[in-house]
């Protein structure tokens, strides 16, 4: 599946690998892989990413550790405005 991530510098998006096992769309109670770092989580636990989309624009799942990481990143990025 082609997934695309976020550059915060360039303003571009760029090709990204996934994680074997990670989903964009799946049953709540299914385990998938977190878009960024891999860990194994229940589908329905996890958030939408902020920064990996597939080319439609929708958000896979990726863990509470790093979407509170992506949080830090929007943040960042909107005190260089």
């Amino acid at each position: 599946m082609n997934a695309f991530k976020w550059n915060y510098k360039t303003h571009k998006y760029e090709d990204y690998k996934l994680p074997e096992g990670c989903k964009l769309i799946t049953d709540l109670q299914s385990i998938v892989s977190c878009a960024h770092c891999g860990t194994k989580h229940e589908y329905g636990t996890m958030y939408t990413s902020r920064e990996i989309h597939n080319s439609m624009g929708f958000g896979f799942p990726v863990c509470h550790e790093c979407y509170e990481e992506e949080l830090k990143e929007v943040q960042n990025e909107n005190k260089t405005k």
